[in-house]
C-alpha cells in the first residue's frame, strides 16, 4: 500500500465500538424511512454496551437493569410493536452476549434475559453459543482496517495474497491505555 492509502485506512478503533459504528451507517442508509408505519424492519439504536460497562460491578441490580427495562417498556408501547410483537426489531451490543446475559449477581445488565427482547434479533460480538431462543446472531469485533474504496481492499488483499504466510495465524489488536479502557 502506499503511504498515503495506509494513513487513511487504518484507525485505532476501540473493539466495544460496534455499536457507534453501526449506529453512524443507519443513520444514513438508502432504505431508512423516517415514519415508522411505512417501515418493514426496526433498528433499535441502544447504546446497551455503554450502559452495562457503566453500571458493570454496581451492587444495586434495578440500578444496573433501569434503562434496559425502560427501553422494553418503551419499545412495548408503540403501536408498530404490537405488529409483530419485535420480531421485526433488532439491536446490535458491541460488547460480549456474556455482559448483557446476568444470571446471579455477577456483573453486566440481564438485557438478553428480557422476555421482549428475546423477540428481537440481537447482533452482538461472541454470541451466546448455547442461545435456546436462537436470536443472537455474532457479529466480529470491528477491526482497524476500514477500506474506503474498493481499491484499497484490493490493495490490501493482494499484498496478503502476495506475503510468504507460512503459518496460519492471525491476531489484530492493540494496548488499551488509561481512560480508553473499558472493564
Amino acid at each position: 500500500m502506499v503511504g498515503s492509502a495506509v494513513a487513511t485506512t487504518w484507525f485505532a478503533t476501540h473493539q466495544f465500538i460496534a455499536e457507534m459504528i453501526f449506529y453512524a451507517r443507519m443513520e444514513n442508509h438508502p432504505c431508512r424511512v423516517l415514519d415508522p408505519i411505512n417501515a418493514k424492519l426496526f433498528y433499535v439504536p441502544f447504546y446497551g454496551g455503554l450502559d452495562a460497562s457503566s453500571k458493570f460491578h454496581d451492587a444495586n441490580l434495578t440500578a444496573r437493569d433501569e434503562l434496559t427495562v425502560r427501553l422494553a417498556d418503551y419499545l412495548r408501547s408503540k403501536p408498530w410493536w404490537e405488529r409483530h410483537h419485535g420480531k421485526d426489531h433488532f439491536l446490535v451490543l458491541g460488547r460480549t452476549a456474556w455482559d448483557f446475559l446476568r444470571r446471579n449477581n455477577d456483573f453486566g445488565n440481564s438485557v438478553l434475559n428480557l422476555p421482549d427482547v428475546q423477540n428481537m434479533s440481537a447482533l452482538t460480538v461472541e454470541r451466546n453459543p448455547w442461545d435456546l431462543v436462537h436470536n443472537q446472531h455474532g457479529i466480529p469485533y470491528p477491526s482497524y482496517f476500514h477500506p474506503y474504496t474498493s481499491h484499497d481492499m484490493m490493495t490490501w488483499q493482494n499484498k496478503m495474497r502476495q506475503s510468504s504466510r507460512p503459518h496460519l495465524f492471525s491476531f489484530l489488536g492493540g494496548p488499551r491505555r488509561g481512560v480508553e479502557k473499558i472493564f
